[in-house]
């Protein structure tokens, strides 16, 4: 009787907890559309794609993963590393159920492998038109889905997978109906490492297409050599190799043992996902706006791409820089520069649209990493931002003319951990258009007013609120007002 009495204790307490989990996931992140995305991988051409691997599966709660494709690159010429994606994700299945103790949105493992084929298996634009691929079948069936939400892919190798979707496509369908397909898909492609991205620029001018030339760089500081010392700066301290053994690699778990060591920098590719991040931050469709994947200029650029080389005769037998000739003159939206304070010590450049955010993704990806390994009450999560009762993390917009005075409050955000919030008001001169000086009054408290300046005209500003909890590691979030003069 006893026993019995026991077990049904026993019970008892672990459908509380089961409650509290289940409550707790359901509180634990902000209201959002999730972003689809689809990444072709050049991985193992060197140790960054699997780290960006590893740190986008523990975000797939976060966006709506629709393909993971092995693919090629001017360091990776061909045999695309397929294999080693499915490694990443079994890695995953062994921490996925406790994953789902902090957010019941986390994919399966079966899932994911079901989404990973290979793409393109030879290089560049030559190995594009008549091949097919698994790849860009998938890619094609993806923005095919009757999804209001734009597909975003990420090119972090070459991009030939993508061209062969948008070639065949042009191959097998009347000009409107590529239109329609172009219309649904955005490109992220990082450092052009194939000659795909120029062709796609030259041949349709309409397609919405980033190139981060340079600021990837931002990531982290170069461990391979002194050449990138013009790069450095911001929070170095959650780069170090220490920092990443402490915080990722020893005692977080089947991916952490998975997470390989740095052979240039860490995670090149990770901004292209950055981008997307349903974090309050930013709204993808405007690329002037900046994230933590980059902040791009509003015009396009020409011809952009510091993997170019002319070459005659080279040998490419272990990668050569990329030649564009065939699909010159092209124009794209490539990497802007701000200017940034931090420690005393001001940068502008090209690498601080990516350096200012790294104190918050990397402990953003430390946190993840516990995720991995203990239960919610013993570990952190980001705070939810209610900006003026939107508990959202869209973007505001709205019009105001000289001499008025905006309300805003932040007052009903909160922490699923319990934990005190900070808050700090800020304007991002570089996202808007408007030159003069912002007041910002109470800059640190939860509620702030703000007066239009007189010489506002037509120009944006671009007013963030950066909300920080005081848990371990402290976590991130934010929420941006767009203020459009008139």
């Amino acid at each position: 009787m006893n026993r019995q009495h026991l077990t049904f204790g026993s019970l008892l307490i672990l459908l509380c907890l089961l409650l509290i989990n289940v409550g707790y996931a359901q509180i634990s992140k902000a209201v959002f559309v999730k972003p689809r995305i689809i990444v072709t991988t050049d991985i193992t051409n060197e140790p960054d794609d699997q780290e960006s691997l590893i740190r986008l599966l523990l975000y797939a709660n976060d966006l709506d993963i629709e393909g993971l494709i092995g693919s090629t690159g001017v360091w990776k010429l061909s045999d695309p590393a397929t294999d080693v994606i499915h490694e990443c994700i079994d890695g995953y299945a062994k921490v996925h159920e406790n994953l789902l103790l902090h957010d019941r949105d986390y994919p399966t493992a079966a899932y994911l492998h079901k989404i990973t084929v290979t793409g393109n298996r030879g290089y560049g634009m030559s190995h594009v038109s008549g091949r097919g691929s698994a790849g860009a079948r998938l890619i094609i069936d993806a923005a095919d889905r009757d999804d209001p939400r734009p597909l975003w892919l990420l090119a972090w190798g070459g991009a030939n997978t993508i061209a062969q979707a948008i070639w065949t496509v042009s191959q097998t369908r009347s000009e409107e109906e590529l239109n329609v397909f172009l219309k649904k898909i955005r490109v992220y492609d990082l450092a052009a490492q194939d000659d795909a991205g120029a062709w796609m620029a030259k041949t349709y001018p309409q397609l919405f297409l980033l190139r981060n030339v340079l600021a990837f760089k931002g990531m982290s500081f170069r461990f391979s050599s002194k050449v990138w010392d013009h790069t450095r700066g911001g929070d170095e301290t959650v780069v170090t190799r220490q920092w990443v053994r402490e915080h990722i690699q020893d005692n977080h778990g089947p991916l952490g043992k998975l997470y390989p060591d740095a052979l240039h920098i860490w995670e090149g590719d990770t901004p292209t996902y950055f981008y997307v991040m349903p974090n309050g931050l930013n709204d993808p469709e405007q690329h002037w706006q900046g994230s933590w994947g980059g902040r791009f200029r509003r015009d396009k650029q020409k011809n952009v791409n510091i993997m170019v080389q002319e070459y005659a005769g080279a040998d490419c037998s272990k990668g050569c820089f990329v030649n564009e000739s065939l699909f010159l003159d092209y124009w794209l939206y490539a990497d802007a520069e701000d200017t940034w304070t931090y420690q005393g010590h001001t940068y502008a450049n090209r690498w601080a649209p990516i350096f200012r955010w790294r104190t918050d993704f990397q402990h953003d990806f430390a946190a993840r990493m516990d995720w991995c390994i203990k239960p919610p009450n013993q570990a952190n999560h980001p705070p939810i931002v209610v900006l003026d009762n939107d508990s959202t993390a869209a973007v505001k917009y709205l019009e105001a003319k000289p001499g008025d005075r905006l309300s805003f409050s932040v007052a009903a955000s909160f922490d699923p951990d319990g934990d005190e919030l900070n808050y700090q008001w800020w304007v991002y001169p570089e996202a808007g258009t408007y030159a003069g000086a912002i007041s910002l009054p109470k800059a640190t408290e939860s509620e702030i007013e703000l007066s239009i300046p007189k010489d506002l005209g037509d120009n944006t500003l671009h007013l963030i609120v950066t909300v920080r909890d005081d848990g371990t590691p402290s976590l991130t979030r934010y929420r941006r007002v767009v203020i459009q003069g008139r």
